[in-house]
């Protein structure tokens, strides 16, 4: 299939394949995981995948090797230009070695941390340029040639989530009593997003709570006030 983008003067053109594959990928996982501790819990896992019939540009009116005052006279067809051809031969495979280690809720505190080793081998990334790949492969009659790291391959990646409580309320290191806080259900007193607005005067540790946000039948936005006081062993 060909389109051609000028009757008269062709100087660019789109190609396909009649038929394109689906491109399909195999995945395979396996995971062991050891508890260290009353809350603590490790994990070492390997992730592979196989990709083939993979997207990719090719260019189908590249020159041969020659003199380079010469070009037109080496390409297959002199009378066009650039031959976008869209192809569905491209191959890939990805490994990964991954390890986790978990802490799970207790004494106000979780932890959930891991790193991933791993390695991305393609020899098309996409239809787009991505990164620093190109949109055309450097010898369009050697695709096995392209064959390299992936246009988003990530060698090292370590990510980390953590929950903390507060430890102020109504029995806790610091004790204090506040109809506020204690009302506060553990599942919206511990979401750390609900506490990114607050105010630090010379007295007090304001923090300030949408409609809704705390309690469900508040008629209005709400403030949690703390003397300074006694969170001051935490700031210092």
């Amino acid at each position: 299939m060909l389109w051609l983008s000028s009757p008269t003067a062709i100087t660019l053109s789109w190609a396909a394949a009649y038929s394109h594959e689906t491109p399909r990928t195999w995945q395979y996982l396996v995971n062991v995981e050891r508890q260290l501790a009353a809350n603590w819990s490790v994990e070492l896992g390997y992730l592979g995948s196989q990709s083939r019939h993979l997207y990719g540009f090719q260019t189908l009116n590249q020159a041969a090797p020659g003199p380079l005052n010469s070009i037109q006279s080496r390409v297959p067809y002199p009378t066009f230009g650039v031959i976008s051809y869209v192809h569905d031969q491209g191959k890939g495979h990805y490994n990964a070695f991954s390890v986790k280690a978990t802490r799970r809720y207790g004494d106000g505190f979780s932890l959930n941390t891991s790193y991933t080793l791993a390695k991305s081998i393609d020899n098309s990334s996409g239809t787009r340029t991505q990164g620093f790949d190109t949109l055309f492969p450097q010898d369009s009659r050697c695709m096995e040639c392209e064959t390299g790291p992936s246009s988003f391959d990530v060698r090292h990646r370590w990510v980390m989530g953590a929950v903390y409580e507060l430890p102020f309320g109504k029995g806790k290191r610091v004790n204090i009593s506040n109809g506020v806080i204690d009302g506060i259900s553990p599942s919206v007193g511990l979401d750390q997003a609900k506490y990114q607005n607050f105010a630090l005067t010379d007295d007090s540790l304001i923090f300030f709570f949408g409609q809704g946000e705390l309690f469900a039948e508040s008629a209005g936005p709400l403030e949690a006030s703390l003397p300074r006081a006694t969170v001051a062993p935490l700031l210092a």
